[in-house]
């Protein structure tokens, strides 16, 4: 059926033209009334259905082609019609029934050819497709349609230099046609040529800026081209134009992916998911996600950000939980953080995934070990060895788990034949150190501590450990020492960091204001530093100083809850990054930065040597300098610290002109209960850490025995529960003429009510000497009224005790040699009517004395304090 009318004619005509030039929405306008007024017109209804097509209206094409077959079912130009709707709709055998049908009416028509040989192409055969898009051709050797379909057959029989020259022709031909550059954009991707596939594709946006399709594309090749902030921008539009089309969400999560946008990646991913849950291309682009949280939680990690890394390693669990290395990371993480329950649980979990992973098991026993869960933690550790019989890690770990269960005999072997299986293991030689000072063997743990920092420079617990038993044994000159401390801060820098200085931190002036003083602490919990500085907390002047606790520590208890009560601010540092720890800090306007830790296990000088406030002073929780560059003052007292020991010290000494400490009254533990033994033995003792036991210590209470031969010797300490160090101790007494018979070994009690009572065991104590000296024991001796005979010696480790001594009174018990140490010893202990007489009234003398003034105390820190700050704000001035 044909218009015999020229309106008709012309209408289709110049619709025709519209459709030729991409002119869709004109042609369709054109159509329009003159459809309205011949509703009957099946060549224009065709033409219509053409053109929806074209525009992507396919619902509108297909009720248009409804028409048209209802007009004239039998019309070429409806059979074409209905061939492309079919072809749209996936139905290519349709499409060949109804193409072949307007063939058999009209073969001379070049479309009818080309839709004929589009559905054969759908159908898989591509030889008798290619014949008919040849006859199109030969028909209508401009038909720009016909060269697309060619070039897409060309590429199929493997003709990829055909088929893009097919293509680039068909843009000659009809440059407006957006399907075209599309078209050709695929062929020049696929012919290596990435800018012009994206200009190509650029452009078949720009002629349909309303098609998603293109810009799905095109942000996948900007992506490729590594153009990604284009690329998101394109993706953007497309998942705008096509929310739900799954694919626009993948490309677009894979652009933000690459530029490290893991979080909005993570979302587009979701969308996507949601979309098309069986796609196989996000399932591995949502596993690659999850190995860049993976990545990021490692980095993470390493720059001590941990609660940010443990948040990644649950993203990428989160988007991949059958991964075993990411929840042993996460628990790596979250045992930095010394959040050891949640680490045991990830490393179960990664061992539920790979029940033969040696790291998760290895790990767990670490874990374990640190939730004093010991009979667990060397199954773990033994398991991993199991696993590997040659891996030094895991028998560096057992040595650790052994020396925590006081096996020290066993966790030496153990620790020697880690470094037998890899003698370059920092850890091994880190572990090992610990077990043989723990042993009462510096000199032997301290050279493996050496090694080990050697091995790994960054390594600085292995330092902290070496500076410690250096001090806390008396090994090694005061210099040596320096020099080994300083050493410890050229591990803290990374990546050409450098210290800030107090010129960089102005405050404001403290006239008027009350000065914001920081405690940095990890023992902010039962620990012998919180005795002293829980009445410290509670006694400040509010009106002179404010004071913010920064705690290292991640296990709490009721010693820190009474802390945080009387502290005017509260944070933690736990897993911070030594810079972003002082940037709070410092964000925080402290203006005096006060470490309790020095070189012990739960410290935070990385912060301090960072600078992280105007003014940093040690005070308290350490025993020697700690060589950090950025500490300003050492606070100690003229007993202590006086002037000639200067030297010994990096930092300024600050003396206080009383002791530098208080001690909090035990008002709950019952008064002594001694009475002058019958038997007439003198019961001398010590219960410090055996590792102040030293070589020197026991040489000299051998003299005092000897000089006593009715005395005998009482130790109390947990490592004498270990057979290994009473055998040692037993020994190294024979060595100097002391049987075992003279010797009391007590190790741990059951209560801190039963270890005080046990001060009723002893006549007079003695402090050990070489190393450090006694502080809480020797203030609880004296609060249960044993005297104590201390030698002030060379370095301030040695004159704790006998600074504690001045403080209560009594320095007539402080000796100034070793000679004299005897001596005193000896009187005091011949002299049963004195002791009987100090030791009732002991208690009142130190309730009254300067060692119990905390209030004096604090006032005396708060001068200081504002001393430091002026002669600070004085240097800025």
């Amino acid at each position: 059926m044909t218009d015999s009318l020229p309106a008709s004619r012309t209408s289709i005509a110049a619709a025709t033209a519209l459709r030729e030039a991409g002119r869709f929405d004109d042609a369709l306008a054109l159509l329009g009334p003159y459809l309205a007024s011949r509703p009957d017109d099946a060549q224009a209804l065709a033409l219509a259905v053409h053109i929806l097509l074209l525009s992507g209206r396919t619902p509108e094409a297909q009720a248009a082609l409804a028409r048209a077959l209802a007009v004239a079912p039998s019309h070429p130009d409806v059979l074409r019609s209905q061939a492309r709707v079919s072809l749209k709709l996936g139905q290519p055998a349709e499409a060949q029934a109804a193409a072949l049908a307007a063939y058999r009416a009209d073969p001379n028509q070049p479309e009818t050819c080309l839709v004929l040989g589009a559905s054969l192409s759908a159908l898989k055969q591509d030889a008798p497709a290619l014949q008919l898009v040849e006859a199109a051709l030969a028909l209508n050797p401009r038909f720009a349609e016909a060269f697309a379909n060619r070039a897409m057959l060309r590429q199929r029989a493997g003709d990829a230099a055909g088929g893009l020259a097919d293509a680039e022709q068909a843009i000659v031909l009809k440059p407006h046609m957006a399907q075209l550059w599309s078209l050709a954009s695929g062929f020049r991707h696929r012919e290596g040529n990435l800018a012009g596939a994206i200009e190509a594709l650029q452009e078949a946006a720009r002629l349909e800026p309303r098609a998603a399709s293109h810009r799905i594309v095109l942000g996948e090749f900007l992506r490729l081209a590594g153009r990604l902030d284009e690329a998101i921008a394109t993706l953007e539009e497309a998942v705008t134009l096509a929310p739900a089309d799954g694919n626009a969400w993948i490309n677009y999560g894979t652009a933000l992916h690459e530029s490290n946008q893991l979080d909005r990646a993570r979302s587009a991913y979701e969308r996507a998911r949601a979309l098309n849950p069986g796609s196989a291309v996000l399932a591995n682009n949502l596993g690659s996600l999850a190995t860049s949280h993976w990545h990021l939680g490692n980095a993470l990690s390493q720059d001590r950000r941990f609660d940010e890394a443990i948040a990644s390693f649950q993203s990428a669990i989160e988007l991949d939980p059958q991964r075993p290395e990411t929840h042993l990371n996460q628990g790596v993480a979250l045992q930095q953080m010394e959040r050891f329950e949640a680490a045991a649980a990830a490393y179960q979990r990664a061992i539920a995934l790979r029940p033969d992973s040696l790291n998760a098991h290895n790990n767990l026993g670490a874990a374990l070990r640190a939730l004093g869960r010991f009979a667990e933690s060397e199954a773990s550790c033994r398991r991993a060895i199991e696993i590997d019989a040659r891996s030094a890690q895991a028998h560096a770990n057992l040595c650790d788990t052994l020396a925590a269960m006081k096996r020290y005999d066993e966790s030496e072997a153990i620790g020697r034949r880690a470094i037998e299986l890899d003698p370059e293991l920092p850890e091994a030689h880190a572990n090992l150190g610990s077990t043989l000072a723990d042993m009462g063997r510096p000199a032997d743990s301290l050279q493996h501590f050496r090694r080990a920092f050697a091995l790994r420079p960054s390594m600085r617990h292995a330092q902290t450990n070496l500076l410690f038993n250096m001090g806390f044994c008396g090994v090694g000159a005061p210099a040596e020492y320096l020099q080994e401390a300083r050493a410890w801060e050229k591990a803290v820098f990374t990546g050409g960091d450098q210290p800030r200085g107090a010129l960089d931190m102005r405050r404001a002036p403290r006239h008027g204001r009350r000065l914001r003083v920081g405690y940095l602490s990890g023992d902010l919990r039962t620990h012998p530093v919180a005795k002293f500085v829980e009445p410290l907390f509670a006694l400040h002047d509010r009106t002179r100083v404010e004071v913010i606790a920064y705690s290292n520590a991640t296990l709490e208890d009721a010693v820190t809850a009474r802390l945080r009560a009387t502290a005017d601010g509260w944070k933690s540092v736990v897993g911070l990054g030594y810079r972003a720890a002082a940037d709070m800090i410092d964000a925080d306007g402290i203006d005096v930065l006060i470490d309790l830790a020095g070189h012990t296990r739960h410290d935070r000088l990385d912060i301090v040597a960072r600078r992280a406030a105007p003014v940093q002073a040690h005070y308290v929780g350490y025993f020697a300098s700690t060589g950090v560059s950025q500490m300003d003052y050492w606070i100690g007292d003229g007993v202590i610290t006086p002037p000639a020991h200067d030297e010994q010290f990096t930092e300024q000494v600050w003396r206080l002109p009383r002791v530098w400490m208080s001690y909090q009254p035990q008002e709950h533990v019952p008064p002594t209960a001694w009475t002058p033994p019958a038997d007439g033995v003198i019961r001398f003792g010590s219960f410090n850490n055996l590792k102040k036991v030293t070589p020197r210590t026991i040489a000299l209470w051998s003299r005092v025995l000897h000089a006593v031969p009715e005395s005998v010797l009482v130790l109390k300490t947990a490592e004498l529960d270990a057979p290994v160090n009473r055998a040692r101790i037993e020994g190294e007494f024979a060595a100097h003429g002391i049987v075992a018979a003279r010797l009391s070994l007590l190790g741990k009690t059951p209560s801190a009510a039963a270890h005080m009572a046990a001060y009723d065991l002893l006549d007079v104590v003695l402090d050990p000497v070489g190393g450090i000296g006694g502080v809480t024991t020797t203030c609880d001796g004296l609060w249960m009224g044993v005297p104590v005979i201390v030698f002030a010696g060379d370095r301030t480790t040695m004159r704790m005790s006998a600074a504690l001594l001045h403080g209560v009174g009594h320095p007539e018990w402080v000796a100034e040699s070793e000679e004299e140490y005897v001596n005193k010893a000896v009187v005091l202990a011949r002299d049963v009517e004195l002791r009987a007489r100090l030791r009732p009234a002991q208690r009142d003398l130190m309730r009254a004395s300067p060692l119990c003034d905390g209030a004096g105390l604090a006032r005396s820190l708060e001068d200081a304090y504002e001393a430091m700050f002026d002669r600070c704000a004085a240097r800025l001035a």
